[in-house]
């Protein structure tokens, strides 16, 4: 097993990486030493801990960009809902002068079939 983390900052931005947690020699290597140890542990450590900034980067950089989407989204959507008042101004424009119209156009009507 290597002392480097499996997942990577670009695998961490498509999903997430699993790590296997690292498996116990059945007996030390000779000439392992508790400070040998040690010394070891640290560094698998500190590769962890870089790899595990690597994947908040990757999520900060997600949560960036979804921010980004909502407000695109947000901005879209109100530009609709603005589009619709504006439609709905003008329908209702509309209905009024068709209402305005309707007598005479009735009178119109009348008029014709009486000739």
């Amino acid at each position: 097993m290597t002392d480097e983390p499996q997942g990577t900052a670009k695998e961490a931005a498509r999903g997430a990486v699993i790590l296997p947690f690292p498996a116990r020699l059945a007996e030390p290597p000779s000439g392992d030493t508790p400070s040998l140890r040690l010394e070891r542990a640290m560094r698998q450590l500190a590769a962890s801990l870089e790899g595990l900034r690597a994947s908040m980067a990757g999520y900060r950089a997600a949560i960036s960009d979804l921010g980004g989407a909502m407000e695109g989204l947000s901005n879209t959507a109100s530009r609709y809902q603005e589009s619709l008042r504006r439609l709905d101004d003008r329908v209702a424009d509309l209905r009024t002068q068709t209402r305005q119209l309707e007598p005479s156009a009735k009178r119109e009507s009348a008029t014709s079939k009486m000739q």
